[in-house]
């Protein structure tokens, strides 16, 4: 059903988008790069929502005019949370948007790879850096996601590695999330290939009221 109470933009002096990753994450990225070179430096802010969920929700509601967030990525396919999302929603479609992905594995200032024991990321990483993770595996470090909440990497390094204090744990994902909470690069590029490219779509309230 459309929404017919809540105009396309409800913030007019400034862009609000919800995007699907954490502070660090690939989709605080990519944001910055579209509000940068599509909405010309336009004033804006961001909203952290974790999941496609929160997202779509928060359109709906009116918290946001826009939402971001990836449907699929060259190696590990559809993003499932993304599409399961969309299909209970209604909205439209702005643009789409293709982004290379690097991956990074990332973990406490004192760790270093012999220490890691379990490496916590989105499933969606996981996918991706799937031949590293084998690697990992037969190092008898545990790998695997907080699937309940879809962590992603951001997420991790700043709730469990950074305010835990744990030189035990590391994640995988983008480059900064190292710069942002303070913690340290163990290994680059461990995805499966380097022309490694996720889909990310800027979505809006499909509305009658302009």
């Amino acid at each position: 059903m459309k929404n017919t109470h809540i105009p396309n933009r409800v913030f007019t002096e400034k862009i609000v988008v919800g995007i699907q990753g954490d502070e660090g994450s690939f989709n605080d990225e990519v944001v910055r790069l579209i509000l940068s070179e599509k909405y010309n430096g336009q004033p804006a802010e961001v909203k952290f929502l974790n999941n496609t969920e929160n997202v779509m929700q928060a359109l709906s509601c009116g918290e946001i005019d826009f939402g971001q967030f990836a449907i699929c990525n060259s190696l590990g396919g559809l993003v499932q949370e993304s599409f399961d999302a969309t299909a209970r929603h209604t909205f439209e479609k702005v643009f789409e948007y293709d982004h290379k992905i690097t991956h990074f594995l990332v973990g406490h200032q004192e760790a270093d790879i012999t220490s890691i024991k379990k490496i916590l990321s989105h499933p969606q990483t996981i996918k991706q850096c799937s031949k590293r993770v084998e690697a990992y595996t037969k190092k008898n470090i545990k790998v695997g996601s907080l699937a309940e909440d879809l962590i992603d990497g951001a997420k991790v390094a700043r709730e469990i590695i950074a305010k835990n204090n744990d030189p035990s744990i590391a994640t995988m994902g983008c480059k900064s999330i190292a710069e942002i909470y303070g913690l340290k690069i163990l290994e680059s590029d461990i995805e499966n290939q380097k022309e490694n490219y996720t889909k990310f779509v800027w979505v809006k309230r499909l509305c009658t009221s302009q």
